[in-house]
């Protein structure tokens, strides 16, 4: 991907995370898709039941329909996809660290997109 803008981190493939991906690659930004889970499509690959798509593809779909045309958009996008992989530190862009069967890796991003579809809140005590 040399050559482009900029280099960012997309944490998580699920809906959100495949959309901020094809977006990005869409404005030509560089972009790695990393997802634990060893196929992308979040959640609705496992909720087979109509609704998904009404918004942004205009059809109503299954969840593992809906999962599986968003992933062909993502590698028709050319972005770097990188399932089973977890990512463990993004404190510092230019040490971010992540593991995969392949080991462990650490490389530097522009930038970090966190879609991970769960927001953990911590309270002080």
């Amino acid at each position: 991907m040399s050559g482009l803008p900029a280099r960012v981190l997309v944490v998580g493939g699920g809906p959100a995370g495949m959309a901020a991906t094809i977006a990005l690659r869409r404005a030509n930004v560089g972009v790695v898709l990393a997802d634990r889970d060893v196929e992308l499509g979040g959640v609705p690959r496992w909720t087979d039941h109509i609704g998904f798509g009404i918004r942004d593809t205009h059809r109503v779909t299954s969840g593992p329909r809906y999962a599986a045309g968003y992933a062909r958009k993502v590698r028709a996008s050319g972005a770097e996809v990188r399932c089973s992989t977890t990512v463990l530190d993004v404190a510092d862009l230019s040490a971010v660290r992540s593991v995969s069967p392949a080991g462990p890796l650490v490389e530097s991003f522009d930038a970090v997109l966190l879609a991970t579809g769960q927001v953990d809140i911590i309270a002080g005590g």
